[in-house]
């Protein structure tokens, strides 16, 4: 009994010092978590989120200022956290955050502030949620003092104005303009067979991309019309610091009859954030002038200018002048080949973008990956239509694309394909969804 007596006590001691331990780790933990309370609980660091717009109206960009104040210099950069916010598109700003500092009542402070840009989709209730930022202090000693502030709910009301509540499609911004421009001149004779390329282009200050609406080209009796794919970005201005959102919806069009031809008239409801008015932005109507020499001539009278010379200079002069126009009537119909035939407009190269979407995947590149993965599924959001497990990895990579590069993790191939697969057997490429507004790029 006395020799087992020395293996017990030798395991009782390392249990203790285990023990021991691992309290003064979780201690440690606690105290180095909560370095920054008592700065916070002195009102000496405070993290706060301003609503700077007013009179809020669907679709209208709403300007958040997130500022973090200290009575110490910081030795990090704010960054800001992933926001996700129901029935709105939020966008962060593209400009670095501003760093500054100011007296108030004889003690000097440290800010810095970041914008963010929020785009409600319907009237109600917006709730941006609380949360944590990251904050490293320098305090003039060896060891720096870290850990997170965290923000207020904050709240703000959208109103639906009483002209909208009858319109469903709409843009809103501060400026906006609505063109309609051709590849040709409109004032050359186009012939049978012959295209055109008619561009509409909506431009609209202060709003984001994804609420844009796509034009319809109306159906033209006489032509046929090859649509292509609807082109979107956003436009940063750094100058003004504004953003511009752009629609490009270029199509072909190839006639198929002579005579005039007339694209009429596109309009788009503009709800202006300046005035608070709605406002319709229309593009010029164009009139081409389709066909033959001979048909040209006759839309100018020169058929009837010609007839009454001829009958002053006799029967035999209006005979010849027949016959040489018969001559060459049958002349240019031999010669003119028109061609019917037009080349489908080349359409996205899905391979391609699902390479470059892999390349992004694969070297870490997340927000690159968001938007080659927007492209193969045709300029349309998906969220809703994934399986719980795609859906996941959705979140997961648009929350890295949004991140600084210290806080994102690998995504693995696996995961990448899974999301790839669970996009493209949707045939998302060809059918237009609605939007996730999850989506904040």
């Amino acid at each position: 009994m006395n020799k087992n007596n020395p293996s017990k006590s030798c395991f009782f001691n390392w249990l203790c010092s285990l023990s021991l331990s691992l309290m003064l780790l979780a201690v440690s933990n606690i105290s180095l978590a909560n370095d920054l309370q008592p700065i916070i609980d002195d009102k000496q660091l405070a993290l706060s989120v301003d609503v700077k717009s007013e009179s809020i109206a669907p679709k209208q960009q709403v300007l958040v200022a997130v500022e973090i104040s200290s009575t110490q210099p910081f030795e990090n950069e704010m960054v800001m956290p992933y926001l996700d916010l129901k029935n709105a598109v939020v966008k962060k700003d593209d400009q670095q955050v501003t760093r500054s500092a100011r007296m108030l009542d004889g003690q000097k402070w440290y800010t810095q502030t970041a914008k963010l840009y929020i785009y409600p989709l319907t009237a109600g209730t917006f709730v941006i949620p609380s949360f944590d930022v990251a904050v490293v202090l320098d305090n003039d000693t060896e060891n720096q003092i870290k850990g997170s502030v965290s923000s207020e709910e904050t709240t703000f009301n959208v109103e639906m104005p009483a002209s909208l509540k009858t319109t469903n499609e709409f843009v809103s911004g501060t400026d906006a303009t609505f063109t309609l421009k051709t590849d040709k001149p409109i004032s050359d004779a186009f012939e049978v067979g012959e295209a055109v390329v008619l561009t509409y282009q909506l431009k609209v200050k202060n709003s984001h991309m994804m609420l844009l609406p796509d034009v319809n080209v109306p159906d033209i009796p006489g032509v046929e019309i090859y649509q292509k794919p609807v082109a979107k970005e956003n436009v940063f201005d750094r100058l003004s610091k504004r953003n511009t959102a752009v629609l490009n919806q270029a199509v072909t069009v190839v006639f198929q009859e002579s005579g005039k031809l007339i694209i009429p008239s596109q309009s788009i409801k503009w709800w202006d954030t300046k005035t608070n008015e709605l406002k319709t932005l229309t593009s010029d109507p164009l009139e081409f002038q389709v066909g033959s020499s001979s048909a040209l001539l006759q839309d100018h009278n020169y058929v009837e200018d010609i007839t009454r010379y001829a009958s002053k200079s006799g029967v035999y002069l209006i005979g010849l002048l027949v016959f040489v126009g018969l001559a060459i009537t049958a002349v240019m119909k031999r010669k003119a080949k028109p061609s019917t035939q037009q080349k489908t407009p080349a359409k996205l190269d899905v391979g391609i973008k699902i390479k470059q979407y892999q390349s992004a995947v694969e070297g870490q590149r997340f927000a690159e990956a968001v938007d080659h993965l927007y492209l193969i599924a045709g300029n349309r959001t998906f969220a809703d239509k994934l399986d719980s497990e795609s859906a996941i990895i959705w979140t997961q990579l648009l929350s890295y694309s949004f991140a600084n590069s210290d806080s994102k993790q690998p995504l693995t191939q696996q995961q990448a394909q899974i999301l790839l697969s669970a996009v493209m057997s949707k045939g998302l490429s060809s059918t237009p969804e609605g939007f996730d507004w999850r989506l904040n790029p």
